[in-house]
């Protein structure tokens, strides 16, 4: 997905939109695509909430870029434009996309936008606390297709446990279901969910999970009579297209690839009692991603536009089990905003960057509460192979041995690794231990994470940066294509000392310049200082992230970078030395959030790199 530069002025042909384009409500107004002098009705952009699928009244802008990419023939010179198109509305983040915009073609496009006031978990948190223990619940929001509005008294049941409810005026419905017994390991119940309305298409989701969470559903009831049949069953456990799971082309780049960012030395491991760690290499995520939809394979006839982190935490439950082990879900998270990302700079087409369906990585728009938390918890991390952003495979089964008497479908080209070990090394993908896997029939590609694998190692208490390192690099021994590690979205600029000398069990400010480009803010990074005794002194500091919620450093912890001045404390008036390699120990640690929009806690740094005081005792020696 392009980025436009924040600072970007746009200054090309305007319109403003709101009003109908034929009988869409909601639809970008006529003439929204504007090139060659001529006005023409191509690009059928509906803009909808987020949190709840309603149509928003919008202004959007259309620059034309007529220079920006090379056409072949003259001929497709008059009928192709390049357009850069941004979306914004009250309570809402804006967002920038970019079309191929063809005179003869229309393209359907929707653009979702994230509230700015969090009320997507919200009621979801809501919801969950007056549930009855031992329960879920299926909420959402109905609406007409042809018209946009919401679409009251549609009933909505479970089909095989026999519970339903009726849509409100607003078209929103909420059924509460008891949990019951898993169907295998970690596999949780499953029912299909049943939505019909007199004078609509009856909708019927198959492959529902029914865990102890939220699920919120938007679905668009399309006039008519009949019956449509949509799949929701994680590609996890679907056993006829393991033969498709993302074997989608890999096209080379089409735009500048983000810069991965050195982010310091190593940390003075000792001076917290545990080994040094590599720091992460600081990179910048897309913002946003446009995700093909109604698809044939790779090919799709219309699109969705959302931020990186929405099509994260809608999609990942269409990979993952929803009801798996935290770690395990937040591990995924980091797979599945990788791979999308990858996709972002090297679109499958034009107008966009990937598929929704298991060529790709399947995804959809309903979201799940723990799903939705792994993507959050994990918002802006993704993984680098050489210093370039990696496309980061995964499959369901990576056990290099293929059950005869299981049934599920082995596509895994190379076995050789063996039984108890993953790995597929025709495909560069070298063997890996991976004893949770023992005796569990190969299903899949074999090549990179293993998913059921994130679950076992997960429910041992592994958390979720030891498992994408297990996979992606082998715990930092890795070769081959298992070379990929970590990315981080925080990165620290400068931060200085005040003031720069110091009385011994005085006080001094670390101002701290931090910038986070996740896009949603982050509660769990720790600050790690160090003190010091007397004479001239470097200045230490070091971010991570606090992996196990412990609200301390330790060697679960995600190292995230290190930054040193030379020689930028002095401290008079000794009483004792105990240290003298020249640098601060010890530390100050707690939480901290760094928000993408509005700050809490007593330590807090935005993403626009305000400068905000820590202070540190110089007593702590």
């Amino acid at each position: 997905m392009w980025v436009s530069n924040l600072s970007h002025t746009w200054t090309a042909r305007t319109c403003t939109f709101g009003a109908l384009l034929a009988a869409l409500v909601g639809l970008l107004a006529a003439g929204t695509t504007v090139f060659a002098g001529e006005r023409i009705n191509n690009l059928q952009v509906r803009v909808r909430s987020f949190a709840t699928g309603a149509d928003l009244t919008a202004q959007a802008q259309v620059e034309v870029k007529p220079k920006e990419r090379l056409v072949a023939t003259m001929q497709q010179a008059a009928t192709e434009r390049e357009v850069e198109l941004r979306v914004s509305a009250p309570g809402f983040r804006p967002l920038e996309t970019r079309f191929m915009v063809k005179a003869d073609e229309q393209l359907p496009v929707q653009v979702w936008l994230d509230p700015t006031d969090g009320s997507l978990e919200a009621l979801a948190q809501s919801l969950l606390r007056r549930l009855p223990p031992e329960s879920g619940v299926i909420y959402g929001y109905l609406y007409n297709k042809t018209s946009g509005q919401p679409l009251g008294g549609a009933r909505v049941a479970l089909e095989s446990l026999g519970l339903a409810t009726t849509s409100d005026e607003r078209g929103y419905f909420e059924l509460t279901y008891p949990v019951l017994a898993p169907e295998g390991e970690d596999v949780p119940w499953r029912d299909t969910v049943v939505i019909s309305a007199p004078g609509f298409v009856t909708q019927k989701i198959e492959g529902v999970l029914l865990p102890a969470a939220a699920q919120r559903f938007i679905e668009d009831l399309e006039p008519g009579s009949g019956v449509s049949v949509r799949d929701e069953t994680p590609a996890a456990l679907r056993m006829e297209e393991q033969e498709q799971h993302q074997t989608a082309p890999e096209p080379p780049a089409q735009l500048p690839l983000p810069a991965a960012v050195d982010q310091g030395p190593g940390w003075n491991a000792q001076a917290l009692g545990f080994s040094a760690r590599a720091q992460l290499v600081g990179m910048t995520p897309p913002s946003t991603i446009r995700v093909g939809t109604n698809c044939t394979g790779t090919s799709c006839s219309s699109v969705s536009v959302m931020s990186l982190e929405s099509y994260v935490a809608a999609g990942l439950d269409e990979e993952w089990i929803s009801s798996w082990n935290g770690h395990a879900l937040r591990a995924g998270a980091i797979a599945y905003r990788s791979y999308g990302a990858w996709y972002v700079y090297h679109p499958l087409a034009s107008n966009y960057d990937i598929c929704s369906t298991t060529y790709c990585q399947v995804f959809s728009a309903d979201v799940v509460t723990s799903t939705q938390q792994a993507a959050n918890a994990t918002a802006g991390f993704m993984l680098q192979r050489g210093g370039s952003l990696f496309r980061a495979e995964f499959s369901a089964e990576n056990n290099a041995w293929d059950d005869p008497y299981d049934g599920l479908s082995c596509v895994n080209s190379d076995l050789s690794c063996g039984n108890g070990k993953a790995g597929s090394p025709a495909n560069s993908w070298p063997c890996l231990s991976d004893s949770v896997c023992s005796n569990k029939g190969c299903f899949g590609h074999g090549r990179g994470m293993c998913q059921w694998g994130t679950s076992r190692w997960g429910s041992q208490g592994k958390l979720w940066n030891w498992i994408t390192d297990h996979y992606y690099n082998a715990n930092g021994a890795g070769s081959g294509m298992r070379t990929a590690y970590i990315t981080s979205p925080i990165t620290m600029p400068s931060f200085s000392p005040s003031p720069s000398a110091v009385s011994r069990g005085g006080t001094f400010t670390i101002n701290l310049n931090v910038n986070n480009s996740a896009g949603l803010s982050h509660s769990q990074i720790m600050i790690g200082t160090t003190t010091a005794p007397t004479g001239s002194y470097n200045l230490i500091v070091s971010l991570w992230y606090d992996v196990d919620g412990d609200n301390a450093i330790t060697s679960a912890d995600l190292p995230l970078l290190t930054a040193t001045q030379t020689g930028a404390i002095t401290v008079t008036n000794p009483t004792t030395n105990i240290i003298s390699d020249g640098d601060f120990e010890g530390g100050l640690y707690g939480s901290s959030n760094y928000g993408s929009s509005g700050t809490t806690g007593p330590w807090s740094w935005t993403s626009t790199g305000n400068n905000n005081p820590i202070s540190q005792d110089a007593s702590r020696a």
